[in-house]
């Protein structure tokens, strides 16, 4: 570093200084220069003033090599900047995001592109709302209509609204009905909606798009589970686990899913087969024990499921395992005592209910038994009426009331958090409806207060 002071020559240098920072600022901020040429230009001019006597020509000299220099780095297309911006918010990059959109900002012809890079930045910063403003913007210019509609869709979804997410993600399908990320959208939305068949249709469309993703093939056979298709829910499981690969943690998740179904169609071996591919855990050890006690081999069952309990005190499947094996034995103590452990964990379960009054009937505890089982009934009906409900709400995707039911039910079943996204989806569909609203604000308050 040379010193500019104490010389009436090193003095002459300061013009010079002046004049090479504001050429860095100029290649700096406007012309996206690369730093290491920024520098070399500082330290040229520096090393120029120690020649030549006239700072007049060293800035001359300066400039011309600055210029000369520049013109091997030309500025980046905005079209790149854009599609850069773009992928960071596909790979939840939000520096590269933000510095996209500042690049774009006063760009000719690019306003729409900023605008959609600063709604992908709310978006990215969990600011659905303000997203929302942006791409209404995004959506009056063709180059970026398809992804302002697709991501609309989104952040509504985000806000809870999936039933005003659905036209903007049907007016992007119609852009282009070859974008995966928009049927996923549709397929999540249909799903909250209660609507299944429309939701595997989406489905069935981003697994012909996109092979090699498993997330579409395992929701599918989630959705298939819960409808008790469980020949088709195999299939789809299956495709997922061609899918997916072999080191990635869901694959044992799935895995156990799988065998679920296998264990409904009572096909035990291959049940078995499935979770000794698994990490043995109580869930895995507690569906083994159901396998095997359902396949009538009580032992191995009652060995299977104390191995569970084991490992978790508190597992429902275990307690009822082994409670209804002390029950066929006709061991009452044991039997109860399984069984109310199993009610504490599952108190709306109404076949824990419907044992436990077999139970009391054994001891003759006739009082008891007739309140067991009328439990049992009242569970039993109110599961039957949530499944009527649901595949009502299936054929009538903007029914609130269907929604508000559909809640209602969860909740006198136990299930306060489905409750609670079916009351969001009945006033997703109808913001007036004053019941949903009440009871939603209830039970928020009682999940908020746990």
């Amino acid at each position: 570093m040379i010193s500019v002071t104490n010389t009436p020559k090193k003095a002459a240098a300061l013009p010079c200084i002046g004049g090479s920072r504001f050429l860095f600022w100029v290649f700096h901020k406007r012309f996206d220069c690369p730093v290491i040429f920024q520098w070399s230009l500082l330290t040229y001019v520096f090393q120029m003033e120690r020649v030549v006597n006239s700072w007049k020509v060293t800035v001359f000299i300066g400039v011309t090599a600055s210029l000369a220099a520049y013109s091997l780095f030309p500025r980046e297309d905005p079209t790149d900047v854009f599609n850069r911006g773009v992928l960071a918010f596909d790979q939840g990059d939000l520096i590269t995001l933000h510095k996209c959109e500042t690049e774009l900002q006063g760009r000719a012809g690019f306003v729409s592109q900023h605008a959609l890079l600063n709604g992908l930045r709310s978006l990215l910063a969990n600011a659905p709302a303000n997203a929302i403003r942006r791409f209404e913007l995004a959506a009056t210019d063709d180059a970026t209509r398809e992804r302002a509609y697709l991501h609309t869709g989104e952040a509504l979804y985000r806000l809870g609204r999936p039933a005003e997410a659905e036209l903007p993600l049907l007016m992007a399908q119609e852009i282009n009905g070859n974008n995966p990320e928009i049927h996923r959208w549709l397929a999540s939305v249909y799903y909250d909606l209660g609507a299944m068949d429309p939701a595997l249709v989406q489905l069935d469309q981003v697994i012909a798009l996109s092979a090699s993703d498993f997330r579409a093939s395992r929701l599918k056979g989630l959705i298939l589970n819960d409808f008790e298709r469980y020949q088709e829910a195999v299939e789809a499981y299956h495709q997922a686990l061609l899918q997916i690969p072999s080191d990635n943690p869901v694959r044992g998740e799935i895995l156990l899913e799988l065998a679920g179904c296998y264990l409904k169609l009572l096909e035990f071996d291959s049940a078995k087969q499935l979770l000794t591919e698994c990490e043995q855990t109580a869930s895995v050890l507690a569906m083994l024990a159901e396998c095997h006690y359902t396949a009538g081999d009580s032992e191995a069952g009652t060995s299977y499921a104390k191995a569970a309990l084991a490992q978790d005190p508190d597992s429902f499947s275990a307690l009822m395992i082994l409670g209804s094996i002390a029950l066929a034995g006709r061991d009452s103590e044991a039997a109860l005592t399984y069984l109310k452990r199993a009610a504490d964990q599952m108190p709306t379960d109404h076949l824990v209910h419907l044992r436990l009054s077999q139970a009391y009937q054994i001891i003759g505890d006739q009082e008891q038994a007739t309140r067991e089982a009328e439990l049992g009934s009242h569970f039993r009906e109110q599961r039957l009426k949530f499944a009527k409900l649901h595949e009502a709400a299936m054929n009538d995707t903007v029914n609130a009331e269907l929604r508000y039911q559909l809640g209602v039910t969860a909740l006198e079943l136990g299930r306060p958090e489905i409750a609670r996204q079916w009351l969001r989806v009945a006033l997703s569909i109808d913001p007036h409806h004053q019941l949903a609203k009440t009871t939603l604000a209830a039970l928020s308050r009682d999940l908020e207060g746990r």
